[in-house]
C-alpha cells in the first residue's frame, strides 16, 4: 500500500487517537509522522504491520511532544518507552530477550485499546 493511500485510510483514526493526547498539535504530529515515513519509504516494504508501525512512530512523537513541553507523558503513549526497563529486569545477564522489547510496542498497538491497557498494566506495571 502506498503511503498516500495509507494516509487517506488511517487519517481519521490517527487524528482521533492523537487529539486527546496532544490537542491542537495532532495535525502537525501526524504530518511529521508521515514525513518521517516518506523519508524511510525504502525500508517500509520490510514492515509487516504497517498500521502498528505508524502508531509506534506517533507514540514516540507524542512522548517527545510532551517532554519538550515539560508535561507528563500520557500512560498509553509510553508503552514504547515501557519495554526498555524490561531489558534490565529479568535475566541474570542483565537483559530480557531483546526481541520482546522490540515487538511488544508493535503488538500492543495492534490490540484494542482496552486490551492493550490491561496487558500493559499487568505485564509492564506489575499489577
Amino acid at each position: 500500500m502506498s503511503l498516500d493511500r495509507l494516509y487517506r485510510a488511517l487519517r481519521g483514526e490517527l487524528l482521533a487517537w492523537l487529539r486527546p493526547r496532544v490537542g491542537d498539535a495532532a495535525e502537525d504530529l501526524l504530518h511529521v509522522a508521515f514525513e518521517r515515513l516518506h523519508q524511510r519509504a525504502a525500508e517500509l516494504p520490510e514492515v509487516r504491520h504497517l498500521r502498528g508501525f505508524v502508531y509506534t512512530v506517533l507514540r514516540r512523537l507524542v512522548v517527545d511532544h510532551h517532554r519538550a513541553l515539560g508535561r507528563p507523558v500520557p500512560g498509553d503513549a509510553i508503552e514504547v518507552e515501557a519495554a526498555a526497563p524490561l531489558a534490565d529486569a529479568s535475566a541474570p545477564d542483565g537483559g530480557l530477550d531483546a526481541r520482546l522489547a522490540q515487538v511488544l510496542p508493535l503488538f500492543l498497538a495492534e490490540l484494542p485499546a482496552a486490551d492493550a491497557h490491561a496487558l500493559r498494566r499487568v505485564a509492564l506495571d506489575g499489577l
